[in-house]
């Protein structure tokens, strides 16, 4: 019983060993330089979010995708702090980006939203 533990022991880390050795050889793969053609885009919507927005919109900028295929439009939901300055300060600042960034204001139909129904016409 014990000889036949060993047996397997020695076995299975002699696979270990094999796969181990078998995936290190494995070529990693490398996407061909395909240029990007799918247009996108982000609808954030944001209130009261001074605080978070000048990392978001950075991070936007900092994108790894041609900036003229995509848009981010940004969604003021009655925000009550200077979170739209923070937004046209930044657009300002890097104007000579090709920046495809909107803001428009929620419209609300309630004074409750979550419980307002729309209707897709």
């Amino acid at each position: 019983m014990l000889i036949t533990f060993v047996i397997i022991t020695i076995l299975y880390l002699f696979l270990i060993g094999f796969f181990v050795l078998g995936f290190d050889k494995v070529k990693d793969f490398r996407l061909q330089d395909i240029a990007p053609k799918t247009t996108f885009t982000v609808v954030i919507p944001f209130r009261n979010e001074a605080k978070n927005l000048p990392e978001l919109l950075q991070t936007l900028l900092n994108l790894n995708y041609p900036q003229h295929l995509f848009e981010v439009i940004l969604v003021n939901d009655d925000s009550e702090d200077d979170s739209i300055e923070i937004i046209k300060n930044h657009l300002l600042i890097n104007e000579t980006k090709n920046y495809n960034l909107k803001i428009i204001n929620n419209q609300r139909h309630t004074n409750s939203p979550k419980k307002t129904q729309y209707r897709l016409q």
